[in-house]
């Protein structure tokens, strides 16, 4: 538990920004299917290790977490502990792609498709797992070591098949939506430091702010909270090199 009469209701403020590709919108590759096809083809599955919405270039599945040590947590967040977190073998493939797990919450790795699965989860601080799930079947876990970057999630059936778990020791991770948006809720005021992700680029280090070129060195981003407001970062442009290593 968090002892609100430590915490002041004050001393918290949230985070935004966008994340944008900074060049001509890339067009997503059919999957090709060596299992299943005749199930799997059904989801049409393209490329989708790295989504920019047509609309407005927002990239969508970036990972911005705090990297901060030992952060206050707020109590709101007590609530999320007791609901399980759910990746889904969905469609042959996980969904959702980037799943949010704090070291508290438990796993719970679903298949939803009418075919067999298994989940593979490489880890470097917990004990990698491998279950089989079969159609309709669940695998509970929980990890209780954070990792420093999202873990890879595969399946030996279907090799197209990918996907990631952040697991952090606080709540405060979060991947960008379709628009490329991110927004944390209730971080502690003060100077934080975030880690901005992708799977296909890796560090986000290299970006456009406000009409200037900015590193981001390993992907490392400082921003300062404001108590009892929300600190708009804007649009971030993301260089486009960093996708084509």
């Amino acid at each position: 538990a968090f002892p609100a009469s430590q915490l002041s209701a004050e001393g918290w403020g949230h985070l935004k920004l966008r994340l944008v590709y900074d060049g001509v919108v890339p067009k997503r590759e059919p999957v090709t299917l060596t299992k299943d096809a005749a199930y799997c083809g059904k989801f049409k599955l393209v490329d989708d290790s790295l989504i920019v919405n047509p609309e407005n270039k927002g990239i969508a599945n970036v990972v911005v977490y705090v990297r901060t040590k030992d952060v206050a947590i707020h109590p709101d967040y007590e609530a999320q502990i007791k609901k399980p977190v759910l990746m889904d073998n969905k469609g042959c493939r996980f969904e959702p792609r980037m799943t949010i797990l704090w070291t508290e919450q438990t796993i719970h790795l679903k298949n939803s498709d009418a075919v067999g699965h298994n989940t593979a989860l490489s880890m470097f601080f917990n004990d990698s797992i491998n279950p089989l799930i079969p159609s309709g079947g669940t695998y509970k876990g929980q990890f209780k070591n954070e990792e420093r970057l999202p873990a890879k999630a595969t399946c030996g059936i279907h090799r197209w098949m990918t996907g990631w778990v952040v697991i952090r020791s606080n709540p405060y991770s979060t991947a960008a939506d379709k628009n490329g948006l991110v927004e944390l809720k209730n971080l502690p005021a003060g100077e934080l430091e975030f880690q901005v992700w992708q799977e296909k680029a890796g560090y986000i280090s290299k970006v456009t702010l406000d009409g200037t070129a900015t590193e981001w060195i390993r992907g490392r981003a400082k921003f300062v909270i404001e108590a009892g407001k929300t600190t708009d970062v804007g649009d971030v442009l993301v260089n486009t090199a960093l996708f084509n290593k």
